[in-house]
């Protein structure tokens, strides 16, 4: 059922027209690369799902609206498009969605701040090694039992930091084809990690 405000939310979206959203460093996840990670999560209902630098949305919206999750993002426009595309914060008009949107930088929270979760998908910054810090911090929020799966720069020190903890876990890391993110302009070689609450 279509209610008023979807309406009047849609009136307001063509008028605007189209809005492209760019930051530096900003390299959306493909659609293929998303759907791997999905089907790596193996979630449940009543589950609590992360997403710490959310971006423009591509692993949030295919998260299930009946799921809860909780999204991060530092930039104040991709915030915004991130609201709208979920239809959650100030933008969730039926209030049918459980996602919630926070502006804010992930590396200054703490569990205390957002609490833990059953799974974490990210796909973090990469430059001056950012995945590496940001993936370590999300650990943090994980529960026991739970899963982190995100996508790092398949370099060096991803290789000798973020690998073997990903085994350690119980987890594993892939890389992913040289070519996996050719699509948003980039051929940065990345990886696909797992790791085990």
């Amino acid at each position: 059922m279509v209610c008023k405000a979807d309406i009047e939310a849609l009136r307001a979206s063509l008028k605007a027209g189209v809005q492209v959203v760019s930051a530096p460093q900003l390299f959306p996840t493909p659609a293929h690369i998303v759907a791997q990670m999905i089907a790596l999560m193996d979630y449940q209902p009543g589950d609590n799902i992360l997403e710490p630098s959310a971006g423009t949305g591509n692993i949030a919206a295919e998260i299930d609206s009946q799921m809860r999750l909780e999204c991060i993002e530092i930039n104040r426009e991709l915030f915004i498009h991130l609201c709208r595309r979920l239809h959650c914060g100030a933008w969730n008009y039926q209030q049918k969605h459980k996602h919630h949107a926070t502006e804010g930088d992930f590396l200054a929270m703490s569990p205390e701040d957002l609490g833990r979760f059953d799974h974490i998908l990210m796909n973090p910054p990469f430059h001056y090694d950012e995945d590496i810090k940001h993936i370590k911090h999300a650990t943090t929020f994980l529960e026991p039992g739970g899963r982190l799966i995100a996508i790092c720069a398949n370099g060096p020190r991803q290789r000798k930091v973020l690998k073997p903890l990903a085994e350690k876990s119980g987890g594993g890391y892939g890389p992913l084809p040289h070519n996996s993110f050719e699509s948003q302009g980039t051929s940065v070689r990345t990886a696909l990690l797992v790791i085990e609450g």
